[in-house]
């Protein structure tokens, strides 16, 4: 008889929500804030939508798992108590605040719960070989919409235009709706992605695509820059972003409870905060 494997450790610390925020940025948090606490043997173990942050701490085992399916998540795992921390690329919304207060959460937007953890653009991305440059507002809006379908519409050469979005569970994708949609909606042919990386890597693989994602998931497609009638169009990064210059620029939270299930909840927070 083979032995069974030995059961893993159970999670210390658990982080749900936003991609964006879960997928790399929160890992190297956590791997920075455990080496400050003098943790040893740290390791990270991901795969689509999930990361465990493994070391030694004090002699004991510690594993820190951060689930990355989207900013929506975040609200519902606080709400089902499977996580500590929420990570959203967006704001709570009053929906949420509501279900979340009449659970006897507290209300999550006071200064102690909501955490403004950094700066992003959306990035507008197209094939590396597309020779388009930019897009207002509007065009956007008309692309996404479906309203213009082909990019000789653009000035690009002719061709169907292939457009792909995130899911409806992501932050990212109701920031673009708020700021460029409105109320019209999204292509209904659009292609939906839960992860970042693999919508861009397959707009960086097609001529025809176009799509958006957070500033890290540029990755091999090109960016755009992105403008307005009154506002000069600007490419998205790091310095138009955190000057909140670019149109398309959020900001990323955290979310905690007034009373946490562990004090490693509020220490995290306060790293991330320094």
């Amino acid at each position: 008889l083979t032995a069974e494997p030995p059961p893993s450790e159970p999670p210390a610390l658990q982080l749900c929500g936003s991609n964006t925020i879960g997928a790399e940025l929160a890992p190297a948090l956590i791997e920075a804030f455990l080496k400050r606490k003098g943790a040893t043997a740290i390791a990270r173990t991901t795969e689509p939508e999930h990361a465990r942050v493994s070391g030694t701490l004090a002699g004991a085992p510690i594993v820190i798992d951060v689930r990355a399916a989207g900013s929506a998540t975040a609200f519902q795992g606080l709400l089902a108590h499977r996580c500590d921390i929420g990570m959203a690329s967006r704001a709570i919304n009053d929906k949420e605040r509501a279900q979340l207060a009449s659970a006897g959460l507290g209300d999550l937007t006071s200064a102690a719960t909501e955490h403004v953890v950094g700066l992003d653009g959306i990035a507008v991305i197209v094939h590396p070989n597309n020779p388009l440059g930019m897009l207002d507002r509007g065009q956007l809006h008309d692309v996404f919409t479906g309203k213009i379908t082909d990019w000789s519409q653009l000035g690009g050469q002719a061709g169907a235009i292939h457009v792909l979005a995130r899911d409806n569970n992501s932050g990212t994708f109701d920031t673009f709706k708020n700021l460029v949609l409105g109320a019209d909606p999204l292509l209904p042919a659009t292609r939906r992605f839960a992860d970042s990386s693999a919508l861009s890597d397959q707009v960086a693989g097609d001529p025809s695509a176009i799509g958006f994602i957070g500033l890290a998931y540029i990755r091999a497609a090109k960016a755009l820059a992105v403008g307005d009638q009154a506002t000069p169009a600007k490419l998205p990064t790091s310095f138009t972003v955190t000057t909140e210059g670019y149109m398309l620029s959020r900001r990323l939270y955290m979310y905690s409870t007034p009373t946490p299930r562990t004090q490693l909840a509020t220490e995290l927070i306060s790293f991330v905060l320094s």
